[in-house]
């Protein structure tokens, strides 16, 4: 069963996925960014997910509900170094620290980078490839900027705070990264079927990762 939340979002796309298997509340991220913070969103998120599965007049009565175990995982592609697996914990964030504390909440973060989690980025197709993917673009937004920069005699600083410029250039390089996956056979028929979306979902991605 699908229980992502719908709504409004940060830079009004999707980043997250939840869903019920076996009696479990998978809640998935994807992250750019390193954030010990991720355990107090991902409470609010486990408490709006929790207020839609259960009838609320049902906590009143003598019978106990039962509830879906809850899981969290935050997939980590972001450019900071990173171990291949980091436990972010809500009780870090606590200003008092206490022995036992009454609420608990734990996210693994998965680093999904080229080189890191082999096991896992090899017996998922999608994770490996989109790894794949984001690499090219990183690697050809330098390149492009460079050449942009070395034709037209502007400096780094001025192109980077030229957002349309950013935006052309962000662009070309998905575009090219987009060709060489499906030259190369790597989520060939995704991004055939969804080059227009990808493109503009990279674009305010890499825009958004920069101005951070």
């Amino acid at each position: 069963m699908i229980t992502t939340l719908s709504g409004e979002t940060f830079l009004k796309m999707k980043n997250d996925l939840s869903f019920v298997i076996d009696f479990e509340l998978n809640i998935f991220e994807h992250q750019s960014t390193p954030s010990p913070n991720i355990p107090l969103r991902d409470l609010y998120y486990l408490a709006a997910n929790l207020k839609d599965l259960v009838k609320q007049e049902t906590l009143y009565g003598p019978t106990l509900v039962q509830i879906p175990t809850p899981k969290f995982y935050v997939f980590y592609n972001g450019t900071i170094a990173m171990k291949d697996e980091v436990t972010y914990r809500l009780s870090d964030m606590f200003k008092k620290k206490v022995e036992s504390p009454s609420v608990e909440l734990i996210v693994t973060a998965l680093n999904i980078n080229i080189g890191h989690n082999k096991d896992l980025t090899e017996a998922c197709k999608a994770l490996k490839g989109y790894s794949i993917f984001v690499t090219k673009v990183r690697k050809y937004i330098k390149e492009v900027e460079a050449e942009y920069n070395s034709s037209h005699a502007i400096s780094l600083n001025l192109m980077a705070d030229n957002k349309d410029i950013m935006k052309t250039l962000i662009a070309t390089a998905i575009e090219i990264s987009i060709d060489e996956c499906i030259q190369e056979d790597i989520l060939k028929d995704f991004f055939t079927d969804y080059r227009k979306e990808i493109i503009e979902v990279g674009v305010h991605e890499y825009s958004f990762e920069r101005h951070m």
